[in-house]
């Protein structure tokens, strides 16, 4: 539980420099985040602007960290539209 709590404080810098940031909520950044990423296909810009330095992936096949993350998601998947 440490590391998540840790992941969050991370991130919460990067997010708190825009002033869009400043004004969301919890919610919708989390929002924002999914439609950047499920939405418009755009994996690697959601992530920097996002996820923080220390990315827990749940996936025990796939390493810890976002790009990872971002590598995977450009994999095809079959029935899917693929990211950028």
């Amino acid at each position: 539980m440490r590391r998540r709590f840790m992941a969050v404080l991370v991130a919460s810098p990067a997010l708190l420099s825009s002033a869009h940031a400043q004004m969301a909520t919890p919610r919708s950044i989390v929002l924002d985040f999914f439609d950047m990423v499920s939405t418009h296909k755009r994996v690697a810009e959601g992530s920097a602007q996002y996820v923080g330095a220390f990315y827990i992936q749940h996936n025990p096949r796939v390493p810890d960290g976002a790009e990872p993350a971002v590598r995977l998601s450009r994999r095809p998947l079959p029935g899917y539209l693929q990211s950028q």
